[in-house]
């Protein structure tokens, strides 16, 4: 089977980083500066830097108001940002706690 038979972009590069979160974007980085011609790709399930564990920490959701939707929060997260792969209660009981 030929590549392009599958109807997808095939991509070249010369180092291929799975994951956008921290890690991953810090392996990037770290290529790049030690070889600035490398070709680097990132590739991520989701939305870069919001997909993993990584964003619930760091101040990067650090709080909800009161006057925030809880279930708002928590559907927005499950569906378009986990893709409901990540613990749901945990992240229901982190954002309870963070009002």
């Amino acid at each position: 089977m030929n590549l392009s038979d599958i109807g997808e972009t095939v991509v070249g590069a010369d180092v291929l980083v799975v994951g956008g979160g921290i890690g991953g974007h810090a392996a990037a980085i770290a290529t790049k500066e030690k070889d600035p011609d490398a070709e680097v790709v990132v590739v991520e399930k989701n939305v870069s830097g919001w997909a993993g564990q990584a964003n619930k920490g760091a101040g990067a959701l650090m709080y909800l108001d009161t006057e925030d939707s809880l279930d708002d929060f928590l559907s927005f997260h499950v569906r378009r940002i986990g893709m409901y792969l990540e613990d749901q209660e945990l992240l229901a009981d982190f954002a309870r706690g963070s009002l």
